[in-house]
């Protein structure tokens, strides 16, 4: 965890390095803490973000930054919001609760639910090649992390180590499959 790594990750939620790593969490307004929040959230690329009413305390550009964000967002999430508009905003399936009945509009297809990508169709748009990309800098940014981790615990790591995953199972008790 260093200053320059914290400082970039929240900029991508809109605050500066001086609001990020310089003024008191005290300091801060509603909706910084909100984007505070939110980043730390998202900190080790969780597969899955469950955020009830993610839209209080933000402002316009804090809104903007993160639809952008969930539109762009690789894993699943889970929504509790009121506010409709937003919801259609970043959504692909709604399930509502009203008068104590259930409701879902707008399912995935089938063919694309559980990662069944032998048959899902290939992405066709800029928003799911971003989606992809998002994926794969995610993944990214695990490995370093988890080299540097090995590296502070004193293990050597090199920049090819490509087995090194493989190798960690089996010092961990047993050689289960990757």
């Amino acid at each position: 965890l260093t200053t320059p790594a914290v400082e970039a990750h929240l900029a991508g939620f809109g605050l500066g390095a001086e609001d990020a790593t310089h003024r008191r969490l005290g300091s801060l307004s509603n909706g910084q803490l909100a984007r505070v929040v939110l980043g730390a959230a998202t900190w080790f690329a969780p597969h899955l973000l469950v955020l009830d009413e993610p839209t209080n305390y933000l402002d316009r550009p804090a809104l903007a930054g993160l639809k952008a964000g969930l539109q762009g967002f690789g894993g699943g999430v889970l929504i509790i919001s009121h506010s409709a508009g937003f919801v259609d905003e970043v959504c692909t399936e709604r399930w509502e609760m009203q008068g104590g009945e259930l409701r879902r509009e707008g399912a995935v297809p089938p063919s694309s639910v559980l990662g069944d990508d032998a048959s899902a169709a290939p992405p066709t748009s800029a928003a799911a090649a971003a989606v992809a990309a998002a994926k794969e800098a995610r993944e990214k940014k695990r490995v370093r992390r988890l080299k540097e981790l090995r590296r502070r615990n004193g293990e050597e790591v090199s920049d090819e180590d490509g087995g090194w995953w493989e190798d960690l199972l089996k010092k961990a008790g047993g050689s289960r499959g990757a």
